[in-house]
């Protein structure tokens, strides 16, 4: 099941994270990768069958330096946003990040 607000107002949530990463983005040089998946590429990148790309409350970005990511990462905590960093990009997201799980 894909996680939606409990109280309806997924649009607002929505917003409020655009907003938010892109000031990220232009603050600290940083492009976006991937940001709505569909469930077809979802699937394809090994995104779990929950993952927020799928209702827009989660992005990959890539940043032009080491430098920018850092001051990144020291911002986003202050801004509300949760991150978790990959070999090749970092994942942000709305909501609290949390171990991926693999079907059986």
């Amino acid at each position: 099941m894909i996680p939606t607000n409990s109280f309806g107002f997924l649009e607002a949530e929505q917003a409020w994270f655009a907003i938010r990463m892109a000031y990220l983005c232009r603050t600290f040089n940083g492009s976006e990768t991937s940001g709505v998946r569909s469930p077809k590429r979802n699937l394809a990148k090994g995104g779990a069958a929950d993952s927020l790309h799928l209702i827009g409350l989660a992005k990959d970005v890539i940043f032009d330096t080491p430098a920018d990511q850092t001051n990144a990462l020291e911002t986003a905590g202050s801004l509300g946003l949760h991150f978790k960093t990959e070999p090749d990009h970092v994942h942000f997201q709305s909501r609290p990040v949390r171990p991926k799980t693999r079907a059986a």
